[in-house]
C-alpha cells in the first residue's frame, strides 16, 4: 500500500482510542454489551428508546405550555392520563361537564376540582390534553431516570436528575455515542482491522504477544492494549519507510521530467536533483516562479503573434525571432497606414482572383436552367393532373366528343327549333366533360351559350381587356374561385351608344338595392371598373416592350404619370423619326377630310413601295367618328392589291376598335379643320365626359410600333386651346424629345474617368464604342457595336455606381438581358491595378460574340430624320402629276418653329 492509506487508518485508529474514549467507563461497558449482545446489549438500546420518547412527549407538551398545566402530586400519574383521556374525549363528542356528569363520573370530579389550568379548573378538551401530557411527561422521566442512573451514573457518569430542566434533551445529545458504542465491533474496529490487515500488518503475531484476560471484557482490553502500546510506533516506523520510499520515487521522476527539458533551467534542476542539493534547487525554484509570473504576459505575446501570423506570417516571424528592426518594444513606421494599405492590398488581390465573366455565365445559366426546370414542372404536373382526371373519369371523353360534334351541327344549321335542341344539349355535355380541358378560352358572349353558372365553377378566370367588358363580364366572374381582372382604366371602356340609361336606372332601383356602389351596375361601367371599386389592390405593370421610347411617351406622359418604363431601343427600328405631325391643307366635313383621307392612303401606297417598310404592318385610326374610317378605307382597297392589303393587315377604324392591337406603322386623321370664315380658338376638346377623349387618345397613341404619324389640317398654335388635347398630340409628335425628358426619372450619368479609360482601350483594339447608349427607359455604360451584335459593358465601383444603386443595376441587367443583351462587368479595383488584366475577359466576350472591329463612326446617320419622310413624299407625290405636297404651304416645320418662339 502507499503512504496516504496508511496515513488514514492510522488517524482512525488513533482517535478511537484516545484518552477521552479511554476514561469514559459507560462508553466501555456499551462497546462491551454491543459486542456480547443479548440482554445486556437490550437495556442500552431500551435507554436510547426512552429517551426518544420522552424527548417526543416533552416536545408535544411545550406546544400546550402556555396553558400552565399542574397536577395534584397525591394522586396517581397513571389514573390521571386515563382521566384525562376519558374527559378529553368526552368534551370533543360534545358533552358537558354539568352537575349530573360529575355525580356518576366521581374519579373526574377529583381531577377537575384537585387539577389546574392557567385560567383554574380544567373544563375544555385541550385542558385536559395538556394535563394528560403532563402526567405522560413525569411518568416518561420517571422511568428514564431509573435505567439512566443504572447504566450511566454508576459507570461515572452524570446523574439524570441533575441534568437541568430538561434532563431528556441531555440524554439525547449521547443516543448517537450510545447506538455507536453499541454496533463499534462490527462497524468499526473490524474495517480498521481489515485495513490493517490489507496494509500488511501481522495481527496474529500481535496477539501473540498481548495474551488474552479471563473477564467479560478481556476482548476489548486485547485490542485496546495492542492499539495503545504497540501499534503507534509500529504504525510510524512504517510510514516513514513508505514516505521515504515516495520522496525516492518522486526524485527520480523529477530527475525524468528534467532531462526532457530542453533549456538552461531544466539541466540546472536535474543536476540539483542528483545531488540531492536542497539550497540550489531552492534558487532554481525561485528563478522558476519568476518565469511562471511571466507566462501570462508570453502567453499574450504568443496569442498576438498567432493572428498576426495568419494574415502577414513573415512580420509575425520577425517579431517572434527578435530580427532587426523588429526586435523592439515599438513597430517600426506608422502601423496603422501600413495595415491599411496590406488590407487594401489583400482585397484587390482577392477580387482580382475572382473570374467575374465565369460567374455571370454561371449564373445566366442557372438562371435558364431555373426558368427551363420550371416550365417543364409546370406543364409536366399540369398534364399529368388532366391524365389523370381523364382516365379516372372515362366519361368526359365520351362527353367532350359529344359537345364537339353538336357545335359542329350547330354551325352548320339554320333551324331555330334544331338549334335550341343542340344549344341545350352541347350546355349538358360541356357541363359535363368541362374537366377534361384544363383551360377553356373564348369572348363573354359566348359563356353564357356554353356554361351554366348555377353548375360551373372555375378555379381560375381570367378577364382580358376587362376595360371594354360592360356588366356580362360578371357572369364569367360569378363562376369563378379566383379571378384575374385584366385591363387598363386609362383605355376605352363601353359606351352604350343609343341606350337609354333611364330603363337601367329602374332596373337597378328594382332589384340591386342594398349593394354598395349599385348606381355604377349601368352600361357605361366597364367590369375592370367595378372590379377596381370593389377589391382595390391592383398590380401595375410597368415594362413596356411594344413602342420605340418616343412613341409610348406621350401616353406615358398623359395617362401614367410617367410610371411606364418603355424598354424597346430606339436603334431598334430604321424608321425615322418615330413620331410625324404631318399637316394637311384639309377642311372636315361631315365627321370627314378628304384631304387628309388622300393624304393617308397616298402615303401608304408609298410605304408599300418603299423598301424601309417592308413587310411593315399598317393601321388607320380616325379620332372622330367612324366616318372618316370607312372613307380611308374605301379609299385604300382601291389603291392597293387584295394581296398587299392582306399582306400588310391594314386596318382603318376608331381607338376602340384597336384596343388590344397593334401595327408596325399607325397613322392617326385628327379630321377636325378651321372653318374658312372661322377665326379664333376650335372649340376645346379636352378629357370628355367619363375621360372618354382621353381615353381614346391614349388607346390610339400607342398602338405603333415602330412610327406614328399624326395627319391633321390644323395649326396647333393659332387653331386650337393651349389645353387642348389635340394640340397637345400634335406639338408632341412633333418634339417628343421634350415630352421624354420630363418624365423619365432617371438622367443620363455624367461621364467618368472610369469610362474613359475603358473606351479609349476598347478604341485603341479598333472597336466602335458608344457611352451611355439608351435601351428605353435604360442607359447602359458602354455599347461596344458590331455589324449584327453589341455586348454592354458596365463599369462597377463605389464612386460611379455606390451599393445603393446596386440592386437597381441587377434589375436593370436582368430585363435587359431578356430583351436579348449580353453583359460584361468590369470592377474598378481591378481594372486601376491591372487594366490589361481587367480587360481580358471584355476582349473575350468579344471574340467569342464574333463583335467586329468597325472603328469609329464617321458622324454620319444611317437614315436621317428628314431624308425618309422626303422619300415616302416623291413616292406618294410624283414630280410629274403634282408639284408640291399636301404641307408645303404651312409646313410641320413652320408651324413649330412659331410655337418653339
Amino acid at each position: 500500500g502507499d503512504f496516504r492509506s496508511l496515513s488514514i487508518i492510522t488517524e482512525k485508529l488513533l482517535s478511537e482510542f484516545n484518552e477521552q474514549h479511554c476514561t469514559d467507563t459507560w462508553r466501555l461497558n456499551a462497546i462491551i454489551a454491543g459486542n456480547h449482545g443479548g440482554q445486556s446489549k437490550v437495556l442500552w438500546e431500551t435507554l436510547c428508546q426512552r429517551i426518544e420518547k420522552c424527548v417526543e412527549v416533552s416536545n408535544r407538551l411545550k406546544l400546550v405550555n402556555y396553558l400552565e398545566p399542574a397536577l395534584n402530586n397525591e394522586l396517581d400519574l397513571e389514573h390521571i392520563v386515563d382521566i384525562c383521556k376519558q374527559v378529553h374525549r368526552h368534551l370533543s363528542g360534545g358533552g358537558k361537564l354539568g352537575m349530573v356528569t360529575l355525580l356518576l363520573k366521581n374519579g373526574w370530579k377529583r381531577v377537575i376540582q384537585t387539577c389546574r389550568v392557567r385560567t383554574g379548573e380544567p373544563h375544555r378538551p385541550e385542558h385536559f390534553e395538556a394535563l394528560r401530557l403532563q402526567a405522560e411527561l413525569q411518568i416518561a422521566r420517571r422511568e428514564l431516570a431509573s435505567l439512566w442512573n443504572t447504566l450511566i451514573l454508576t459507570h461515572g457518569g452524570s446523574a439524570f436528575e441533575a441534568m437541568g430542566q430538561y434532563p431528556e434533551e441531555a440524554c439525547l445529545a449521547i443516543v448517537p455515542e450510545i447506538r455507536r458504542s453499541l454496533e463499534w465491533h462490527p462497524k468499526i474496529w473490524l474495517p480498521l482491522l481489515h485495513g490493517l490487515l490489507d496494509e500488511g500488518l501481522d495481527w496474529s503475531l500481535l496477539e501473540a504477544r498481548v495474551p488474552r484476560k479471563e473477564h467479560s471484557d478481556a476482548s476489548y482490553a486485547q485490542i485496546k492494549q495492542i492499539a495503545t502500546e504497540f501499534l503507534p510506533d509500529i504504525l510510524s516506523a512504517e510510514l516513514s519507510r513508505r514516505q521515504m520510499r515516495e520522496i525516492d520515487a518522486t526524485l527520480l521522476s523529477l530527475e525524468e521530467i528534467f532531462g526532457k527539458i530542453p533549456s538552461i533551467l531544466g539541466s540546472q534542476f536535474l543536476q540539483a536533483v542528483k545531488e540531492r542539493n536542497r539550497e540550489e534547487y531552492k534558487v532554481l525554484f525561485g528563478r522558476f516562479l519568476q518565469l511562471k509570473s511571466l507566462q501570462p504576459i508570453y502567453e499574450k505575446r504568443h496569442s498576438l503573434l498567432l493572428r498576426i501570423a495568419a494574415v502577414v506570417p513573415d512580420w509575425a516571424e520577425k517579431m517572434r525571432n527578435r530580427i532587426a528592426p523588429h526586435d523592439g518594444n515599438e513597430p517600426q513606421g506608422d502601423l496603422a497606414a501600413a495595415w491599411r494599405f496590406l488590407r487594401l492590398s489583400s482585397e484587390l488581390s482577392r477580387r482580382q482572383n475572382e473570374d467575374i465573366s465565369a460567374l455571370q455565365q454561371s449564373l445566366e445559366k442557372c438562371r435558364k436552367c431555373i426558368r427551363h426546370t420550371t416550365i417543364e414542372l409546370i406543364e409536366n404536373l399540369a398534364w399529368g393532373r388532366q391524365i389523370e382526371i381523364v382516365q379516372s373519369k372515362p366519361h368526359l371523353q365520351q362527353a367532350l366528343a359529344g359537345w364537339l360534334e353538336q357545335q359542329r351541327r350547330l354551325n352548320s344549321t339554320r333551324i331555330k327549333s334544331v338549334q335550341k335542341k343542340l344549344k341545350e344539349a352541347a350546355q349538358r355535355s360541356l357541363a359535363k366533360c368541362i374537366e377534361a380541358v384544363p383551360v377553356w378560352i373564348m369572348p363573354i358572349s359566348s359563356v353564357v351559350d356554353h356554361f351554366d353558372p348555377s353548375e360551373v365553377a372555375f378555379d381560375v378566370v381570367i378577364i382580358d381587356e376587362a376595360s371594354q367588358a360592360n356588366l356580362m363580364a360578371l357572369i364569367p366572374m360569378y363562376m369563378a374561385k379566383s379571378a384575374i381582372i385584366v385591363g387598363d382604366h386609362e383605355q376605352t371602356t363601353p359606351e352604350a351608344v343609343g341606350t337609354s340609361q333611364e330603363p337601367i336606372q329602374n332596373l337597378i332601383d328594382v332589384h340591386l338595392q342594398g349593394i354598395p356602389n349599385c348606381e355604377l351596375f349601368d352600361l357605361l361601367t366597364s367590369a375592370y371598373d367595378l372590379a377596381r371599386r370593389s377589391f382595390g389592390q391592383t398590380i401595375l405593370l410597368t415594362e413596356h416592350f411594344r413602342c420605340v421610347p418616343e412613341i409610348i411617351g406621350f401616353s406615358n406622359n398623359l395617362s401614367y404619370d410617367g410610371q411606364i418604363r418603355p424598354l424597346r431601343e430606339e436603334s431598334s427600328t430604321l424608321l425615322k423619326p418615330a413620331t410625324v405631325a404631318y399637316r394637311v391643307q384639309g377642311v372636315a366635313h361631315k365627321k370627314q377630310n378628304e384631304v387628309e383621307a388622300d393624304a393617308i392612303v397616298r402615303l401608304i401606297v408609298a410605304m408599300t413601295k418603299h423598301p424601309s417598310y417592308e413587310e411593315a404592318t399598317i393601321g388607320v385610326i380616325t379620332l372622330l367618328g367612324e366616318d372618316q374610317a370607312r372613307l380611308i378605307d374605301t379609299k385604300l382597297r382601291a389603291a392597293l392589291p387584295a394581296s398587299e392589303y392582306l399582306a400588310r393587315r391594314i386596318v382603318a377604324g376608331n381607338s376602340p376598335q384597336f384596343q388590344g392591337d397593334e401595327r408596325d406603322v399607325i397613322f392617326l386623321s385628327l379630321v377636325d379643320s378651321m372653318g374658312e370664315d372661322e377665326f379664333g380658338f376650335l372649340t376645346k376638346k379636352g378629357e370628355g365626359a367619363y375621360s372618354a377623349n382621353k381615353k381614346r387618345f391614349n388607346v390610339a397613341a400607342s398602338r405603333a410600333r415602330n412610327q406614328l404619324w399624326v395627319v391633321h389640317s390644323m395649326d396647333p398654335n393659332t387653331h386650337l386651346h393651349p389645353t387642348d388635347i389635340r394640340r397637345e398630340l400634335i406639338l408632341y409628335a412633333h418634339n417628343p424629345s421634350s415630352a421624354i425628358d420630363g418624365i423619365q426619372s432617371e438622367t443620363a450619368k455624367a461621364d467618368s474617368i472610369f469610362e474613359v479609360r475603358v473606351m479609349e482601350m476598347l478604341s485603341q483594339q479598333g472597336y466602335r464604342v458608344k457611352a451611355q447608349w439608351k435601351v428605353g427607359y435604360f442607359r447602359i455604360d458602354i455599347v461596344v457595336e458590331g455589324t449584327k451584335k453589341r455586348l454592354a459593358v458596365e463599369c462597377d465601383g463605389d464612386r460611379w455606381h455606390g451599393p445603393e444603386k446596386r440592386d437597381e443595376d441587377l434589375e436593370r441587367q436582368a430585363v435587359l438581358e431578356r430583351l436579348g443583351w449580353k453583359f460584361v462587368r468590369i470592377r474598378g479595383t481591378c481594372f486601376f491595378l491591372d487594366p490589361i488584366k481587367a480587360m481580358k475577359p471584355v476582349f473575350a466576350t468579344l471574340e467569342e460574340m464574333g463583335i467586329e472591329r468597325l472603328g469609329p463612326e464617321d458622324g454620319m446617320q444611317r437614315v436621317a430624320d428628314k431624308t425618309l419622310i422626303k422619300e415616302l413624299e416623291e413616292l406618294a407625290w410624283p414630280v410629274e402629276s403634282s408639284k408640291s405636297t399636301p404641307n408645303d404651304d404651312d409646313s410641320s416645320e413652320n408651324v413649330y418653329s412659331k410655337n418653339a418662339d
